[in-house]
């Protein structure tokens, strides 16, 4: 027979999930924020840019949800990865130079 899990085990295990998930999105939110301090003028799409993102963070923080931070992040990176064409495992690779007759 196999043991079951009572009520308070099941508490304690939701307890540390809502925990982890909250430091999860602390994580997400402190990402986010930072790209914007330090890439404010890159466009986010419906919001102008990711300066006016990082003021309206600390003005209605309550109303972003996690999602919004992760589109941010993304938005952000393709961003910077369309300026930095080299990918860490390109960068010794010979580029190819086209002929320009």
């Amino acid at each position: 027979m196999a043991n079951r899990k009572s009520g308070k085990e099941f508490r304690n295990d939701y307890n540390d999930l809502v925990l982890k998930k909250r430091a999860l999105e602390n994580r997400i939110i402190d990402r986010a924020i930072g790209l914007c301090q330090y890439h404010p003028d890159v466009i986010l799409g419906k919001i102008t840019d990711a300066k006016y993102f990082r003021i309206y963070h600390f003005e209605q923080p309550q109303s972003l949800i996690t999602e919004n931070y992760l589109k941010v992040i993304e938005i952000i990176e393709k961003h910077l990865a369309s300026q930095h064409p080299y990918k860490q495992g390109d960068l010794f690779e010979k580029p190819e130079i086209k002929d320009s007759k």
